[in-house]
């Protein structure tokens, strides 16, 4: 079986034997923290929500890291995790959603009733990601080892003070698997950061 490219703080590709007959079971993918990947207050519409009525195009939550040969773009949308959405006075809402993924749980708000005022929100995802043809990051779907409480816990801190947005403790608690923030890819810069991804070409730094 081929392994996929993964990206981001992954330590190993392993599998589990099966206890009853000694074949190897589903791959698990091993990782040094709970969250794989953030992103901070991204703008509500600068993200593609709603599918195209004149092509294929689905809903995408992009995000971007690095610039030239060492860029990396991902689509989160399908990506479970946790997520803050904020409106004029800070944070209104906080939610957990596994599949089928961020951006449909957070797209779902917009149809709340008696509609939330919020136009930014934040999120922070668990789970690995593997490249596809197009060059872009998308959910693995492999299954993720067990990880120590301590390191489980340090992840906690770490969203909390990023989504209260607290600059006093931000610099004395991290990730465990490091830098993991993402940038928004901005509605204008779609088309050209996509085909520049996939042709394997370097973009201007901003």
């Amino acid at each position: 079986m081929r392994r996929p490219a993964h990206h981001g703080p992954l330590l190993r590709l392993t599998t589990r034997p099966s206890p009853d007959n000694g074949s190897v079971a589903a791959p698990t993918i091993a990782k040094v923290g709970l969250i794989s990947a953030c992103g901070l207050f991204w703008k509500l519409d600068e993200t593609e929500w709603q599918e195209s009525d004149v092509s294929s195009q689905k809903p995408r939550m992009l995000g971007r890291r690095g610039h030239g040969a060492k860029r990396r773009v991902a689509d989160f949308h399908r990506q479970p995790g946790i997520y803050i959405l904020y409106g004029n006075h800070g944070a209104i809402y906080v939610g957990i959603t596994g599949r089928p993924g961020l951006g449909k749980r957070i797209r779902e708000h917009l149809k709340d009733r008696p509609p939330k005022k919020w136009d930014k929100f934040s999120w922070f995802a668990y789970g690995s990601m593997q490249r596809d043809s197009r060059g872009i990051e998308i959910p693995s779907g492999l299954v993720l080892e067990p990880i120590p409480h301590r390191y489980a816990i340090r992840d906690f801190e770490a969203a909390i003070i990023r989504a209260m947005d607290v600059p006093s403790n931000a610099k004395n608690s991290g990730f465990r698997a490091g830098p993991i923030q993402w940038e928004q890819v901005l509605r204008a810069d779609v088309r050209d950061l996509l085909a520049r991804q996939a042709s394997g070409s370097s973009l201007p730094r901003p």
